[in-house]
């Protein structure tokens, strides 16, 4: 071990005043995506000549060089047992400050230190005792100065005294591994100089530090943290909280100022969903793996017993450099922690606070408190859902000081490049099991017919992997293992991770992936049919998009008539023949349970009109003329009237041919009781295929009325004088009897007696026949004006034998008319003239098809009705049909 002797390394305590204030940081603070970070000069230093002091090596197994002579002597830098894997040289030299442009207050103490090593990270921290006056009143430490930037970068800090520092480091080439904006105007320095670092002593007056009541960089929660929360992953099963904070201050320093892009949700997809932004969850893990975090923080030696050396660290530290720092701490049971100190809170020397990002607590405030010029131990697990320990021991860590920073920036590479972890995490895919047993790799854009897939992971070195489905508001989804389809595109991200179970109350699920993919359940579209125009056994075009290239799992229907003759399928063309059975109508592309719209194919056949024109009355002649009947009726050819009400019936054909179809209404097209007409679709069937349905009416044709009774007087079509018959007394039957009444002028007669018998038939057009019958007797005093009679009638109409209308009727006539002339027509003067009370009363009919009218009464259609005794004279009783 080479050696170069010196003054003796001693532990020298600093005053054990520290200082707090009130300095709230949260992240209410603008979280704008446009702030730029501050600029990450933090001073020009100017020097003099470089003076060379010693070079030597340190082999493997450790040692130390020490400075004798010069402005130097004291200068000890300690290399730790394998800290290196093989010799080591080290170059020592200095350069005298000749100026400073540094923060207010700020001053440097003794020349700049400069030291190469050929750069590379050691295995251990190593350490570097600088001798340096500092004035009482003073707290100074150690910076890396990078000149091509004009970055200082605190150190860690382990001793302090009037006459000395103690600082450690695993590197000596800050330039290398600080890739911070461009070089600073003046300095374009050669690659070479950026391999040595530049050591320079800064100083600061306590009461000054005290004063600024707080210290802050730019760094906020919620902007420059990460989103997701420490739970570990696969790789970094105890939790990656030093790969996070590290990770989030690299951004920070190193690309934050590049892109002006905050950290906090840059790779992320989903708000508020703690596992979709894969590059930056395996990113963190991944830097954790490298960095050995979990055993490192076992063995690492940093200032953990002095609380206020640490503190005034994170103070000065932050004010010199205007960047925030990292923080490691361990807890007395066991297991270490890291976090960011991005503000110190200065109050008096004896209590103060830091104010910290944990990576357990993304976007929030946390804090250490000093109290009495101790730290409290600080609670938390060594991951979000991990036990909670207390950690008592709290060291300043700076920035690349103790962890690798120069294996950050080629993972965030991979980061950019999305193969972060690939080397790190078990390798996986996910597969679709077809329904043949045949598997098919599910890609990151995939396109299907089917309406659900059964995806399963295949993780080969780890087959205990599941996974599950997340939409993209990050609401879990089944897929257990059917996953549902909706047509069109699915976005669905698969989560992928390890259960574990150590005991019954630890367990859980460890992190290895989340992707999204985009899954196309094929929506048909058809753009346009090429021709539009066709006849059966014609090819034709469909353009359109997704039809997806499978055609065992697609079909293409003409109306209802699907296609046989596929001729050519693709995702946006599909070529087919016109099947037997197409006709004028919308053609469907069909895949898996999704259809199409549909574009209509003119077959040029059909009906155009029908004659008589809007209807036509049942058992009367109608004529189709369209095209594409046939030349003549086939045994697959006919006509079906369709009543959308009652069902339908086939009509007796007349004559066809290709234009022209004649045929009889048939009967039972409407039920008996339809009063006037119904709709119906008419539709020509050709060799077993519907033709498009022509919309008509049809009627049953009903006689205006049948019977009326209006008073006394009666009235009865088709009635005539000879068939009325009376007997009695003082009756001269030699007189004639007019139709239709019966002149009684100048006689009298007591209980004449009467009967009258009458039928009527009658042929009207279109073959339907009329029937009516009345019969009455009784008697009549003409002097008293008395009539005792019953008039009893009915009728019916139909025709071919089958009755469309019947009613029947009874009428009661008791009173005579009052007037000169009665009711039958002669001059009455006699007396005694008895009160009138009624004429016609207890008249009753019943029947179908008949409006029973009296007096404006509401009209009733069915059933039956009577005329109560009492009702005015002019009664007014019809009998009608519609």
């Amino acid at each position: 071990m080479s050696r170069i002797e010196g003054n003796n390394m001693k532990n020298v305590w600093i005053e054990r005043a520290v200082i707090a204030g009130l300095f709230i940081f949260s992240a209410c603070k603008n979280n704008s995506p446009t702030e730029p970070n501050t600029p990450p000069t933090s001073g020009t230093i100017s020097t003099g000549s470089t003076v060379a002091v010693m070079s030597g090596t340190i082999a493997s197994n450790g040692g130390e060089l020490r400075v004798s002579t010069g402005s130097l002597a004291g200068l000890v830098l300690s290399v730790p047992s394998n800290a290196y894997s093989g010799t080591k040289s080290f170059e020592i030299s200095y350069a005298d400050i000749t100026g400073s442009q540094l923060r207010t207050s700020l001053s440097t103490i003794g020349p700049m230190i400069k030291i190469r090593n050929g750069g590379g990270y050691a295995d251990s921290l190593m350490k570097l005792r600088i001798p340096v006056k500092v004035q009482a009143g003073k707290f100074a430490m150690g910076f890396f100065y990078v000149d091509r930037t004009g970055e200082l970068e605190p150190l860690p800090l382990f001793e302090s005294d009037s006459n000395h520092i103690l600082i450690g480091t695993r590197h000596f080439s800050p330039g290398l591994i600080s890739n911070v904006g461009s070089a600073r105007a003046g300095t374009a320095s050669p690659q070479s100089a950026d391999d040595i670092a530049n050591i320079v002593i800064i100083a600061m007056d306590f009461d000054k530090l005290v004063a600024l009541k707080n210290v802050e960089s730019n760094f906020i929660p919620g902007r420059d943290d990460w989103e997701f929360i420490n739970y570990g992953s696969q790789i970094a099963p105890g939790g990656h909280c030093a790969g996070q904070s590290m990770t989030a201050m690299w951004y920070f320093y190193e690309e934050k100022p590049k892109v002006n892009i905050p950290l906090w949700g840059r790779f992320d997809t989903v708000a508020n969903f703690q596992y979709d932004d894969n590059r930056g969850y395996r990113f963190a893990s991944t830097i954790q793996k490298d960095f050995n975090f979990d055993g490192w923080i076992k063995n690492i030696d940093f200032q953990k017993t002095n609380s206020p050396l640490t503190y005034w660290c994170f103070a000065l530290g932050i004010y010199a450099s205007k960047q925030p720092q990292s923080l490691l701490m361990t807890s007395n049971s066991g297991g270490g922690h890291a976090m960011i100190v991005y503000g110190v809170d200065l109050t008096d020397r004896q209590n103060g606070r830091l104010v910290i990002a944990d990576p357990n607590k993304p976007g929030k405030e946390s804090e250490i408190k000093l109290t009495a010029g101790t730290f409290a131990p600080y609670v938390a697990g060594l991951k979000a859902d991990g036990a909670m320990l207390q950690f008592e021991n709290i060291g300043f860590a700076g920035k690349s000081s103790y962890l690798a920073w120069d294996k950050i920036r080629p993972r965030y590479q991979e980061v950019l490049n999305n193969t972060i972890g690939n080397d790190r995490f078990p390798a996986y895919k996910y597969y679709i099991l077809n329904s043949d047993g045949s598997r098919q790799d599910l890609t990151e854009y995939f396109a299907t017919a089917d309406d659900s897939l059964d995806i399963y992971p295949d993780c080969p070195t780890l087959n205990t992997a599941v996974f599950s489905g997340h939409d993209r508001n990050g609401n879990t989804v089944s897929v257990n293992p059917k996953l549902a389809l909706k047509g069109g595109e699915n976005i669905v991200g698969f989560y992928l991770k390890q259960p574990y179970q150590i005991d019954a109350t630890h367990k859980g699920e460890r992190y290895i992936d989340f992707h999204w993919y985009h899954i196309f359940a094929l929506q048909p579209t058809i753009t346009k049919l090429v021709p539009n125009t066709a006849a059966i056994g014609d090819v034709i075009e469909i353009d359109g998009v997704q039809f997806g290239n499978d055609q065992a799992k697609g079909k293409v229907t003409f109306i209802d008539v699907v296609a046989k003759q596929i001729v050519s399928w693709s995702d946006t063309k599909i070529t087919v023949k016109v099947p037997q059975g197409a006709r004028t109508g919308n053609v469907y592309v069909s895949v898996g349970s999704r259809r199409s719209n549909g574009m209509v194919l003119n077959m040029g056949e059909g009906i155009t009109s029908i004659l008589p024109a809007d209807s036509c009355g049942v058992g009367n002649l109608m004529t189709i003329y369209g095209d594409g009947f046939g030349n003549s009726k086939g045994l697959s050819s006919k006509v079906f009237l369709q009543n959308m009400k009652y069902g339908g019936s086939y009509p007796d054909i007349i004559s066809w041919s290709n234009t022209m179809i004649t045929c009889t209404v048939p009967v039972n097209i409407m039920p008996g009781d339809i009063l006037r007409s119904d709709s119906i679709n008419v539709i020509v069937i050709v060799n077993n295929t519907n033709l498009p349905p022509f919309v008509y009416k049809v009627f049953n044709p009903i006689p205006p009325y049948v019977y009326k009774a209006t008073g006394l007087r009666l009235n009865f079509n088709y009635i005539n004088p000879g068939n009325v018959s009376f007997s009695g007394t003082a009756i001269d039957k030699t007189t004639g009897f007019p139709n239709p009444g019966f002149d009684f002028d100048g006689l009298q007669w007591d209980k004449l007696n009467f009967t009258l018998s009458n039928s009527s038939k009658s042929q009207g057009q279109d073959g339907w026949t009329y029937e009516y019958n009345a019969t009455c007797s009784g008697e009549i005093d003409s002097v008293y004006r008395f009539v005792n009679a019953t008039v009893n009638g009915g009728g019916r109409i139909y025709r071919n034998d089958t009755t469309y209308m019947q009613f029947t009727y009874s009428m009661l006539l008791d009173h005579l008319q009052w007037s000169s002339t009665n009711g039958f027509g002669n001059t009455n003067t006699n007396n005694p003239i008895p009160k009138f009370t009624s004429i016609v009363h207890n008249v009753s009919f019943s029947g179908d098809y008949m409006n029973f009218n009296y007096n404006g009464a509401p009209p009733k259609t069915t059933g039956s009705w009577t005329l109560i005794p009492g009702q005015p004279s002019n009664a007014d009783v019809q009998l009608l049909f519609h």
